[in-house]
């Protein structure tokens, strides 16, 4: 028996020191900002910040010792019923976590970041519904866009690149913003704007549903897309894969003779990502707003 409720209060401890240091690092960014800097040598003044913040936490979740495990274990099965579902899941969390983190890193106020997140934290799997990537319908729209635009200068090293800026084209040219129903959230899927675009001639929604046809679309023709959400808006952005931007600039240009240099944000892996929103004419468009609340690649 001595030797059972050792081993569980060992279990009890690690969980506990998992949900601590979770809990510590936002918090630590958020009082990093506005607690003073002392200089002193070798940072140990942010360590001492870090090490008192993760004893609080860890304090307070051992006073509650039963509640905080139960909660853990039931997190643990709600993500491993989401992961075998496709709702969401694990990876979907790290995602989250991950991108929560380098998010409030550069953000002047990062507890908003907090904040809003927690808000939007159930959307993500809505969006995954809503991005129907495979449906035959959003297949055969991205491929008839490439048979569109840009026929003659696909090919070489630039040919899935262009193939995604005629996608682009093809959606941007056709947008018409329509908002949503009063006082509710509606995410239509990719598959229904293209089928609502066989009737009336025009592609539309608003930009919750322009970034959902972007993704599917640019998806369904081998692209990554993320949808990037800020206060008001949200908008899809584009993964440029072995491309330095001086040259997917120069490609922008040829493409679309008025555009100007474009606009990009480059992630915590160093890759670089060209806006698409459809407020913009061409790729890599100035931002709509700069300040970003939370970002989720598409299907990752």
């Amino acid at each position: 028996m001595e030797e059972n409720s050792e081993k569980n209060s060992c279990i009890s401890s690690i969980i506990i020191a998992v949900m601590s240091l979770v809990v510590t690092l936002p918090l630590f960014i958020i009082l990093d900002r506005y607690l003073p800097d002392w200089d002193w040598k070798f940072d140990l003044d942010r360590i001492l910040l870090f090490l008192v913040i993760y004893l609080v936490v860890t304090f307070i979740f051992e006073s509650v010792k039963i509640v905080s495990v139960i909660f853990f274990l039931a997190a643990i099965g709600w993500l491993t019923y989401g992961s075998y579902t496709n709702a969401y899941g694990f990876s979907d969390l790290f995602q989250d976590y991950k991108e929560l983190l380098f998010s409030m890193r550069y953000s002047p106020r990062p507890e908003e970041i907090v904040v809003s997140k927690l808000a939007n934290f159930h959307n993500n799997s809505e969006f995954k519904k809503a991005i129907d990537y495979t449906h035959p319908e959003v297949r055969n729209f991205a491929i008839e866009a490439t048979c569109k635009h840009f026929v003659d200068e696909q090919e070489g090293r630039d040919r899935k690149l262009i193939q995604y800026f005629a996608v682009f084209k093809e959606i941007n040219t056709r947008w018409h913003y329509v908002s949503d129903p009063a006082a509710r959230e509606y995410f239509a899927k990719a598959s229904e704007t293209i089928e609502g675009y066989k009737t009336s001639g025009k592609l539309s929604g608003d930009c919750d549903d322009h970034s959902i046809l972007m993704a599917a679309a640019i998806k369904a023709i081998g692209g990554t897309v993320r949808l990037v959400m800020t206060k008001n808006h949200l908008y899809p952005e584009l993964l440029i894969e072995d491309r330095d931007i001086r040259s997917v600039n120069y490609l922008v240009n040829k493409l679309f003779p008025d555009s100007e240099p474009i606009v990009y944000h480059t992630d915590e892996y160093e890759q670089n990502w060209i806006n698409l929103d459809y407020t913009a004419s061409y790729p890599g468009g100035k931002f709509m707003d700069e300040e970003i609340i939370s970002i989720w690649v598409v299907d990752k």
